[in-house]
């Protein structure tokens, strides 16, 4: 999250809205995936080729690791920043961040 500290235009998203983002903004494109707990930090640029929701389960299919399941129950907040960034809080202060590289418009009118 250190990253995002100064920037003051996020929005806070609901699950839903965060998987229709996915499913809408973020499928079919190249993302750089960050996660970032305590001293690990791993970053992976991949491209999101399936996005489905199951009960508490989003599931993600990327090209590169195939399968990779976030389960919403282990999250405290989804915020969307205006750098272009989803950006999931864990509950245990664990961040895993989605920004898109080869699609930078924004999402207002997806969300509003």
């Amino acid at each position: 999250m250190n990253d995002f500290k100064n920037i003051n235009e996020s929005i806070n998203l609901s699950i839903f809205d965060s998987e229709r983002i996915l499913k809408n903004f973020f499928l079919n494109t190249t993302v750089e995936v960050t996660f970032i707990s305590g001293d690990l930090n791993i970053k992976q640029t991949l491209n999101i080729s399936k996005v489905t929701s199951k009960g508490e389960f989003i599931d993600l299919v990327f090209l590169e690791l195939s399968n990779f399941q976030i389960n919403t129950l282990e999250f405290d907040s989804v915020y969307y920043y205006s750098i272009g960034s989803l950006v999931f809080i864990f509950k245990n202060g664990s961040t895993l961040t989605f920004r898109p590289l080869d699609n930078l418009k924004k999402l207002k009118s997806i969300i509003d």
